[in-house]
Protein backbone atom coordinates (compact mmCIF):
# COMPACT_ATOMS: atom_id res chain seq x y z
CA UNK A 1 0.00 0.00 0.00
CA UNK A 2 2.84 2.40 0.88
CA UNK A 3 4.46 1.80 -2.51
CA UNK A 4 1.14 2.40 -4.30
CA UNK A 5 0.63 5.71 -2.45
CA UNK A 6 4.13 6.84 -3.44
CA UNK A 7 3.44 5.83 -7.04
CA UNK A 8 0.30 7.94 -7.14
CA UNK A 9 2.06 10.92 -5.57
CA UNK A 10 4.85 10.70 -8.16
CA UNK A 11 2.24 10.69 -10.93
CA UNK A 12 0.29 13.58 -9.35
CA UNK A 13 3.29 15.91 -9.27
CA UNK A 14 4.29 14.77 -12.74
CA UNK A 15 0.99 16.30 -13.88
CA UNK A 16 2.03 19.59 -12.29
CA UNK A 17 5.23 19.39 -14.32
CA UNK A 18 3.12 19.03 -17.47
CA UNK A 19 1.19 22.17 -16.46
CA UNK A 20 4.21 24.31 -17.33
CA UNK A 21 5.20 22.36 -20.45
CA UNK A 22 3.63 23.92 -23.53
CA UNK A 23 5.31 21.65 -26.06
CA UNK A 24 3.72 18.38 -24.96
CA UNK A 25 0.61 17.31 -26.86
CA UNK A 26 -1.81 15.44 -24.61
CA UNK A 27 -4.37 13.37 -26.50
CA UNK A 28 -6.17 11.78 -23.57
CA UNK A 29 -9.24 13.90 -22.77
CA UNK A 30 -9.45 12.82 -19.14
CA UNK A 31 -5.82 13.80 -18.61
CA UNK A 32 -6.41 17.16 -20.30
CA UNK A 33 -9.18 17.84 -17.83
CA UNK A 34 -6.98 16.87 -14.89
CA UNK A 35 -4.24 19.27 -15.97
CA UNK A 36 -6.78 22.01 -16.67
CA UNK A 37 -8.21 21.54 -13.17
CA UNK A 38 -4.76 21.80 -11.58
CA UNK A 39 -4.04 25.00 -13.51
CA UNK A 40 -7.38 26.56 -12.61
CA UNK A 41 -6.83 25.89 -8.92
CA UNK A 42 -3.34 27.30 -8.69
CA UNK A 43 -1.37 30.47 -9.29
CA UNK A 44 1.57 29.98 -11.67
CA UNK A 45 4.43 32.48 -11.90
CA UNK A 46 7.37 32.12 -14.28
CA UNK A 47 10.95 33.26 -13.68
CA UNK A 48 13.97 33.19 -15.99
CA UNK A 49 17.65 34.04 -15.99
CA UNK A 50 18.05 35.12 -19.60
CA UNK A 51 21.82 34.90 -19.48
CA UNK A 52 21.82 31.20 -18.68
CA UNK A 53 18.35 30.40 -20.05
CA UNK A 54 17.39 28.72 -16.77
CA UNK A 55 13.66 28.99 -16.12
CA UNK A 56 11.58 27.82 -13.22
CA UNK A 57 7.92 28.12 -12.35
CA UNK A 58 6.44 28.69 -8.92
CA UNK A 59 3.00 27.19 -8.42
CA UNK A 60 0.96 28.08 -5.35
CA UNK A 61 -1.88 25.63 -4.79
CA UNK A 62 -5.04 25.72 -2.71
CA UNK A 63 -3.50 22.93 -0.59
CA UNK A 64 -1.14 25.48 1.01
CA UNK A 65 1.88 24.15 -0.83
CA UNK A 66 4.46 25.73 -3.10
CA UNK A 67 5.63 23.73 -6.12
CA UNK A 68 8.85 24.90 -7.79
CA UNK A 69 9.39 23.36 -11.22
CA UNK A 70 12.66 23.77 -13.09
CA UNK A 71 11.70 23.91 -16.71
CA UNK A 72 14.68 24.68 -18.95
CA UNK A 73 18.29 23.65 -18.75
CA UNK A 74 20.81 24.50 -21.49
CA UNK A 75 20.94 20.83 -22.24
CA UNK A 76 22.44 19.77 -25.56
CA UNK A 77 21.39 16.20 -24.91
CA UNK A 78 17.72 17.09 -24.71
CA UNK A 79 18.08 19.26 -27.81
CA UNK A 80 19.80 16.55 -29.78
CA UNK A 81 18.08 13.43 -28.63
CA UNK A 82 14.53 14.65 -28.27
CA UNK A 83 13.62 17.93 -29.99
CA UNK A 84 15.43 17.26 -33.23
CA UNK A 85 14.40 13.62 -33.13
CA UNK A 86 10.73 14.59 -33.06
CA UNK A 87 11.43 16.89 -35.99
CA UNK A 88 12.63 13.84 -37.88
CA UNK A 89 9.52 11.96 -36.76
CA UNK A 90 7.33 14.75 -38.11
CA UNK A 91 9.04 14.41 -41.50
CA UNK A 92 8.30 10.70 -41.44
CA UNK A 93 4.70 11.36 -40.42
CA UNK A 94 4.24 13.52 -43.50
CA UNK A 95 5.99 11.08 -45.83
CA UNK A 96 4.30 8.49 -48.02
CA UNK A 97 5.33 5.76 -45.58
CA UNK A 98 3.21 7.45 -42.94
CA UNK A 99 1.66 5.66 -40.00
CA UNK A 100 3.14 2.18 -40.52
CA UNK A 101 6.72 3.43 -40.36
CA UNK A 102 5.93 5.69 -37.43
CA UNK A 103 4.53 2.79 -35.43
CA UNK A 104 7.53 0.71 -36.44
CA UNK A 105 9.88 3.25 -34.85
CA UNK A 106 7.89 3.66 -31.67
CA UNK A 107 6.98 0.05 -31.02
CA UNK A 108 9.74 -2.14 -32.43
CA UNK A 109 13.35 -2.80 -31.58
CA UNK A 110 14.72 -2.23 -35.06
CA UNK A 111 17.59 -0.03 -36.23
CA UNK A 112 15.60 2.90 -37.65
CA UNK A 113 15.66 4.89 -34.41
CA UNK A 114 19.34 4.12 -33.94
CA UNK A 115 20.17 5.43 -37.42
CA UNK A 116 18.45 8.74 -36.70
CA UNK A 117 20.14 8.84 -33.29
CA UNK A 118 23.59 8.29 -34.83
CA UNK A 119 22.93 10.93 -37.48
CA UNK A 120 21.97 13.51 -34.88
CA UNK A 121 24.99 12.71 -32.75
CA UNK A 122 27.29 13.10 -35.74
CA UNK A 123 25.63 16.39 -36.65
CA UNK A 124 26.20 17.80 -33.16
CA UNK A 125 29.61 16.31 -32.35
CA UNK A 126 31.27 19.67 -31.71
CA UNK A 127 28.56 20.86 -29.32
CA UNK A 128 28.54 17.56 -27.44
CA UNK A 129 32.32 17.50 -27.21
CA UNK A 130 32.36 21.04 -25.82
CA UNK A 131 29.80 20.17 -23.15
CA UNK A 132 31.57 16.98 -22.11
CA UNK A 133 35.06 18.51 -22.15
CA UNK A 134 33.94 21.38 -19.92
CA UNK A 135 32.46 18.92 -17.44
CA UNK A 136 34.45 17.91 -14.41
CA UNK A 137 33.76 16.57 -10.95
CA UNK A 138 34.00 19.17 -8.19
CA UNK A 139 33.33 19.06 -4.41
CA UNK A 140 29.63 19.72 -4.01
CA UNK A 141 29.55 21.10 -0.47
CA UNK A 142 33.13 21.90 0.51
CA UNK A 143 32.13 25.14 2.29
CA UNK A 144 29.45 23.57 4.46
CA UNK A 145 29.93 21.89 7.85
CA UNK A 146 29.14 18.38 6.58
CA UNK A 147 31.05 15.25 7.52
CA UNK A 148 33.32 14.09 4.68
CA UNK A 149 32.13 16.97 2.48
CA UNK A 150 35.44 16.86 0.62
CA UNK A 151 34.44 13.44 -0.72
CA UNK A 152 31.03 14.47 -2.12
CA UNK A 153 31.50 15.29 -5.80
CA UNK A 154 29.15 16.50 -8.55
CA UNK A 155 29.42 17.65 -12.16
CA UNK A 156 30.42 21.33 -12.20
CA UNK A 157 28.10 22.38 -15.05
CA UNK A 158 25.02 21.69 -12.94
CA UNK A 159 26.38 23.70 -10.02
CA UNK A 160 27.05 26.64 -12.36
CA UNK A 161 23.52 26.50 -13.78
CA UNK A 162 21.87 26.25 -10.36
CA UNK A 163 23.94 29.11 -8.96
CA UNK A 164 22.64 31.34 -11.76
CA UNK A 165 19.17 31.34 -10.12
CA UNK A 166 20.08 30.48 -6.52
CA UNK A 167 20.19 34.04 -5.15
CA UNK A 168 16.71 34.89 -6.39
CA UNK A 169 15.31 31.51 -5.39
CA UNK A 170 16.78 31.81 -1.89
CA UNK A 171 14.80 35.01 -1.32
CA UNK A 172 11.56 33.34 -2.39
CA UNK A 173 12.17 30.29 -0.21
CA UNK A 174 12.88 32.51 2.82
CA UNK A 175 9.50 34.20 2.27
CA UNK A 176 7.72 30.85 2.08
CA UNK A 177 9.42 29.58 5.24
CA UNK A 178 8.33 32.73 7.09
CA UNK A 179 4.72 32.14 5.97
CA UNK A 180 3.32 29.64 8.48
CA UNK A 181 0.31 28.92 6.27
CA UNK A 182 2.56 27.16 3.73
CA UNK A 183 2.89 23.53 4.74
CA UNK A 184 5.10 22.11 1.97
CA UNK A 185 7.70 23.36 -0.50
CA UNK A 186 8.08 20.86 -3.32
CA UNK A 187 10.82 20.87 -5.96
CA UNK A 188 10.03 19.14 -9.24
CA UNK A 189 12.24 18.45 -12.23
CA UNK A 190 12.64 16.13 -15.19
CA UNK A 191 15.97 15.03 -16.70
CA UNK A 192 18.74 17.62 -16.26
CA UNK A 193 16.21 20.03 -14.74
CA UNK A 194 15.72 17.41 -12.06
CA UNK A 195 19.32 17.92 -10.97
CA UNK A 196 18.59 21.63 -10.44
CA UNK A 197 15.56 20.61 -8.36
CA UNK A 198 17.79 18.20 -6.45
CA UNK A 199 20.36 20.90 -5.73
CA UNK A 200 17.59 23.26 -4.62
CA UNK A 201 16.24 20.59 -2.27
CA UNK A 202 19.68 19.86 -0.78
CA UNK A 203 20.61 23.53 -0.47
CA UNK A 204 17.43 24.51 1.33
CA UNK A 205 17.24 21.49 3.62
CA UNK A 206 20.73 22.38 4.85
CA UNK A 207 19.91 26.08 5.12
CA UNK A 208 16.56 25.71 6.91
CA UNK A 209 17.28 22.69 9.07
CA UNK A 210 14.55 23.40 11.60
CA UNK A 211 12.01 23.52 8.76
CA UNK A 212 13.48 20.60 6.81
CA UNK A 213 10.25 18.60 7.00
CA UNK A 214 8.60 21.11 4.69
CA UNK A 215 10.88 20.23 1.78
CA UNK A 216 10.10 17.49 -0.74
CA UNK A 217 11.49 16.64 -4.17
CA UNK A 218 9.94 14.70 -7.05
CA UNK A 219 12.46 13.98 -9.78
CA UNK A 220 11.95 12.13 -13.07
CA UNK A 221 14.69 10.65 -15.24
CA UNK A 222 17.59 12.25 -13.39
CA UNK A 223 21.02 11.63 -14.93
CA UNK A 224 24.04 10.39 -13.01
CA UNK A 225 25.92 13.59 -12.16
CA UNK A 226 27.68 12.81 -8.89
CA UNK A 227 29.80 10.15 -7.24
CA UNK A 228 28.47 7.47 -4.91
CA UNK A 229 28.99 9.76 -1.89
CA UNK A 230 26.73 12.38 -3.51
CA UNK A 231 23.99 9.81 -4.05
CA UNK A 232 24.30 8.45 -0.51
CA UNK A 233 24.24 11.96 0.96
CA UNK A 234 21.09 12.84 -0.98
CA UNK A 235 19.44 9.60 0.17
CA UNK A 236 20.30 10.40 3.79
CA UNK A 237 18.70 13.86 3.44
CA UNK A 238 15.46 12.30 2.22
CA UNK A 239 15.34 10.15 5.34
CA UNK A 240 16.29 13.16 7.49
CA UNK A 241 13.39 15.24 6.13
CA UNK A 242 10.16 13.28 5.85
CA UNK A 243 10.86 10.35 3.56
CA UNK A 244 8.17 11.44 1.10
CA UNK A 245 10.55 12.54 -1.66
CA UNK A 246 10.70 10.26 -4.70
CA UNK A 247 12.94 9.79 -7.72
CA UNK A 248 11.33 8.03 -10.66
CA UNK A 249 13.11 6.51 -13.63
CA UNK A 250 12.34 4.23 -16.55
CA UNK A 251 14.16 0.92 -16.73
CA UNK A 252 17.10 1.17 -19.17
CA UNK A 253 16.67 4.94 -19.68
CA UNK A 254 19.96 6.01 -21.30
CA UNK A 255 20.05 9.09 -19.05
CA UNK A 256 21.07 6.85 -16.12
CA UNK A 257 24.51 6.60 -17.67
CA UNK A 258 24.77 10.06 -19.20
CA UNK A 259 28.22 10.36 -17.64
CA UNK A 260 30.11 7.04 -17.47
CA UNK A 261 31.01 5.13 -14.32
CA UNK A 262 34.64 5.17 -15.41
CA UNK A 263 34.73 8.90 -14.58
CA UNK A 264 33.48 8.22 -11.06
CA UNK A 265 29.77 8.88 -11.70
CA UNK A 266 27.12 6.63 -10.18
CA UNK A 267 23.49 6.35 -11.25
CA UNK A 268 20.88 7.85 -8.96
CA UNK A 269 19.09 5.67 -6.41
CA UNK A 270 15.59 5.66 -7.89
CA UNK A 271 12.59 4.83 -5.70
CA UNK A 272 10.18 4.05 -8.54
CA UNK A 273 11.30 2.19 -11.67
CA UNK A 274 8.79 2.14 -14.53
CA UNK A 275 8.73 -0.22 -17.48
CA UNK A 276 9.00 1.59 -20.79
CA UNK A 277 6.10 1.56 -23.24
CA UNK A 278 8.59 2.05 -26.08
CA UNK A 279 11.27 -0.35 -27.26
CA UNK A 280 13.34 2.21 -29.13
CA UNK A 281 16.05 3.34 -26.69
CA UNK A 282 15.97 6.96 -27.77
CA UNK A 283 12.31 7.38 -26.79
CA UNK A 284 12.61 5.96 -23.29
CA UNK A 285 13.71 9.31 -21.90
CA UNK A 286 10.88 11.36 -23.39
CA UNK A 287 8.24 13.02 -21.22
CA UNK A 288 5.54 11.16 -23.12
CA UNK A 289 7.22 7.86 -22.33
CA UNK A 290 7.21 8.70 -18.62
CA UNK A 291 3.60 9.79 -18.80
CA UNK A 292 2.44 6.63 -20.56
CA UNK A 293 4.69 4.36 -18.50
CA UNK A 294 2.81 5.37 -15.35
CA UNK A 295 -0.10 3.47 -16.95
CA UNK A 296 -2.65 5.54 -15.07
CA UNK A 297 -4.07 7.11 -18.23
Amino acid sequence: MKKEIGYKRAYYYFLYLLCVKNNIEIENEKLKEQIKYLKNNATITYYENKKTNIRFSIIKTTAKEIIIIFDTFIDVFTEILLKEYYYQIENIRQSTLGKDLLEDIFLSDNTIAKKIYDKLLQKNTDELSSFIKSSKMVPAFSKLPIDHSDKIYINNNFVIQYNSVKKFLDKKIAQYIADESIKRIIFVGYSCNGILAQLAFISNVLKFRKNRYKFIIYGYGLPSVGNINYNNFFTSLIKWTNGKSLLTTIKDDFIDNLFPNTFGYKKQNAHIILNSVYKADILQHSLLCYLRSFKII
